[in-house]
């Protein structure tokens, strides 16, 4: 899906010459002559959005929230351009409206918060001080274990055809704990990923590389909750796409390229519409990192297959 080192080069915008607070991708979102990729990957726009924002908001600012809505499809043949408008600027909280364009055309916005960084850590009468525990098995999941599923096995369980599969390539490492059959509403999906090395350890690159990973795979909750309705996998679909996205950052200081583990769950389906969470956590102390809803337009044949 990336660039298989770094998930850096799918994030980074530089600003537009001669115009104020409007960016645009550093490289080319993705290779067009790939036939069965041509529109944009979700993720761009959100990293790509989180990294434009940010660069309008002072260096101590952190990014908490992504709130957003998928217009069109895009061309990952050409630069998205996006523009930045500074809604507020507060003592504490900043505001940015970003709008991802193509040509005239609008294919994404985001409401984007960021809070300023504390000098120093609240007293404990400050604020309130609590979060979701991890669950039992993220303590308890080796990565080096051999029962894991890959992310191209994952690929073929969920219905994609091999040739892409074959072509997939993704910065991530990313194993995934063997699927237990549930009714859609109980189903999990469990996962540990991390990226390749990075060789940053600026804040603004982790967080914007979570938001990017945000989308990775997530549509597919609902497939893999749903295995009766998709006898021959995606031969089954007639359209999936991401509506609307969104996320909240809890841990500003994480970094994606050491273990996180992902829960994700479907609690709802109708009209051709499906709505997904995931929860992210550290492997290493248990701490809460992100937490996402996203509606999605999934419709399904009505053919016997």
């Amino acid at each position: 899906m990336a660039d298989p080192a770094t998930v850096i080069p799918a994030t980074e915008v530089v600003p537009v010459e001669s115009k104020k607070d409007v960016f645009k991708n550093k490289k080319q979102i993705w290779d067009p002559s790939k036939e069965y990729q041509r529109a944009i990957f979700g993720g761009h726009l959100l990293g790509q959005s989180v990294r434009a924002a940010e660069q309008t908001v002072p260096d101590v600012y952190d990014v908490h929230s992504l709130q957003s809505t998928f217009l069109k499809a895009g061309d990952a043949s050409i630069d998205v351009f996006y523009h930045v408008d500074r809604v507020l600027d507060g003592r504490t909280l900043s505001s940015r409206l970003v709008r991802a364009m193509q040509g005239d055309v609008v294919i994404y916005v985001a409401t984007i918060g960021f809070q300023r960084r504390a000098a120093q850590p609240a007293p404990t009468g400050g604020a309130l001080s609590y979060h979701e525990p991890a669950p039992a098995w993220v303590k308890s999941v080796d990565p080096e274990d051999k029962n894991l599923i890959s992310s191209r096995d994952m690929l073929g369980i969920t219905g994609f055809p091999q040739y892409l599969i074959d072509g997939f390539h993704h910065p991530f490492e990313w194993k995934y704990l063997p699927l237990e059959p549930a009714e859609p509403t109980e189903f999990r999906s469990r996962s540990i990923f991390r990226s390749f090395p990075l060789n940053t350890a600026e804040r603004q690159a982790h967080l914007a590389a979570m938001a990017w990973t945000s989308d990775v795979f997530l549509i597919y909750t609902a497939n893999l909750a749903n295995p009766a309705k998709f006898p021959v996998g995606m031969g089954n679909v007639t359209i999936e796409t991401s509506v609307n996205h969104s996320v909240w950052f809890h841990s500003p200081s994480t970094r994606i390229d050491e273990w996180v583990a992902c829960e994700r769950r479907t609690s709802w389906g109708a009209d051709g519409r499906v709505l997904i969470y995931q929860t992210w956590w550290s492997k290493e102390d248990g701490r809460l990192i992100l937490s996402c809803v996203q509606e999605a337009l999934l419709r399904l044949k009505t053919a016997n297959l």
